[in-house]
């Protein structure tokens, strides 16, 4: 008789790894650099706007490709459930997609959810290395007026728009004033 390979409920790392190399932060804040150098006010806002919502779409296309491909057990039964009960999956199986996605970029060792039911996914972010980066380059000033949420933002709507999930997505809080930036996803 033959053993079956153990069951993994773990994310791949491979593809988190993977996934952190080609959603390299520097390239849009390299972007939102060259942009700044030639405009100013509501032409350099609307520009950085346009830079962090397609990286925040590539972010989550990349996300749900890769890990579907890479499925784990935790996220097989997840899909069970969600089929059994028709239920549960408004919440969890795009957190799961919005935890690749950080777990990839941020240096962090899991998500801080703050609610998560049948009506809303809300976390948390308390050391993004996006904001970093556009503080880092562009300046404290530039960073606070958080041209940078458009990313995160951009990355959970599309998320919720390609598992056909209509969602109201918000930005709840912001480092520079509360710090930590928080987002939610309420059932529309």
């Amino acid at each position: 008789m033959t053993q079956a390979a153990p069951l993994s409920f773990d994310l791949n790392q491979e593809m988190l790894d993977m996934l952190g190399q080609r959603l390299d932060i520097q390239r849009p804040v390299s972007k939102l650099v060259e942009v700044l150098a030639g405009k100013r006010g509501a032409e350099a806002e609307e520009a950085a706007r346009g830079i962090f919502e397609d990286y925040g779409r590539e972010w989550a296309g990349l996300t749900l490709q890769l890990g579907e491909r890479h499925s784990d057990r935790t996220y097989q039964v997840l899909k069970e459930v969600v089929d059994r009960t028709g239920s549960f999956g408004f919440a969890l199986i795009p957190q799961r997609f919005v935890e690749i996605a950080y777990l990839s970029t941020q240096q962090i060792r899991s998500l801080p959810i703050v609610e998560n039911n049948n009506r809303r996914l809300a976390y948390e972010m308390r050391d993004c290395r996006i904001f970093e980066a556009v503080k880092e380059r562009c300046g404290e000033a530039v960073a606070n007026l958080m041209t940078c949420r458009q990313a995160c933002l951009a990355l959970v709507r599309s998320i919720y728009e390609s598992l056909g999930l209509a969602a109201a997505i918000e930005m709840e809080a912001s480092l520079p004033q509360d710090g930590c930036c928080r987002f939610a996803a309420t059932r529309a």
